[in-house]
């Protein structure tokens, strides 16, 4: 592991509203190794340009293409390496998955081929495989963003919900956004299932178990630290929370390892 490489990069102001940030994964070494991936409220876009990976999301693995796009997860799977892993990834704001590619209900806890919802799939794998570096790579795909830009944006609902949801870290009471947005609650739940991928309790749900990884960078957190700071209001829940989205108890999870998991969770 210690020639891997895990890099995260902002997004250029041109797609900033499009892009939580980019990341690029290296790693040289051909051994298999099992990797746990966890929901973290964002859908993605990825590009192996080294050699491609399996997926298990039950019992069997499965090959996955080389140009994928990932939906909202609500629980946790796992990918294995085929040789040399070398990838490069764009995390989306919440909402843009559908607005670039149309309505998703069906890639809720799918990583699908990037083909099935976008028809310029062959010829944008074939830019970002060609491309000479990181930036060139990031590039091509901040163009072909560009280029599929909706006119129009996420319903204001949405946008100012998602907010609320984030600067509380998942702990505002939906009933409480609701009045806030003066909506009724199915009508976001509907809006949340349309533009998100997501019911907005299960959303604050993810964002708030994201709010762990924060509070693990303060020297000396302890278990009761992470459960308080990140809005639980007993052990229990916050335990039954924890191992719903990453199938390991608090105690056991390996937070200062250097994962994929680790680092888009433990993001700013």
């Amino acid at each position: 592991m210690s020639d891997a490489s895990f890099r995260l990069f902002p997004p250029d102001a041109d797609v900033a509203d499009l892009v939580d940030c980019f990341w690029i994964v290296e790693d040289p070494d051909t051994a298999p190794r099992e990797r746990k991936i966890i929901p973290d409220g964002f859908p993605e876009l990825i590009f192996h340009y080294g050699d491609p990976y399996d997926i298990r999301r039950a019992d069997n693995w499965e090959r996955q293409p080389r140009s994928l796009a990932a939906g909202q997860m609500s629980r946790h799977f796992f990918l294995r390496n085929t040789g040399r892993s070398a990838m490069i990834g764009v995390k989306l704001k919440p909402w843009a998955l559908y607005h670039l590619f149309g309505h998703l209900g069906a890639m809720r806890d799918r990583v699908a081929a990037l083909s099935e919802i976008y028809r310029g799939a062959d010829a944008l794998q074939a830019a970002v495989l060609a491309a000479d570096g990181g930036h060139a790579r990031r590039r091509e795909l901040a163009d072909a963003l560009q280029r599929l830009r909706p006119a129009a944006s996420a319903p204001a609902p949405v946008i100012e919900a998602l907010r609320i949801i984030f600067d509380s870290q998942g702990t505002a009471p939906i009933a409480d956004i609701c009045t806030r947005l003066r909506l009724h609650p199915r009508s976001l739940e509907r809006a949340f299932d349309r533009h998100v991928g997501l019911s907005p309790k299960l959303y604050s749900r993810v964002i708030r178990f994201n709010a762990i990884f924060k509070v693990v960078r303060r020297e000396g957190a302890t278990l009761s630290d992470l459960s308080f700071h990140a809005g639980y209001y007993d052990q229990p829940h916050f335990h039954r929370n924890f191992k719903a989205f990453t199938g390991e108890n608090p105690s056991e999870y390996p937070f200062a390892q250097a994962s994929m998991a680790n680092l888009f969770l433990d993001r700013a």
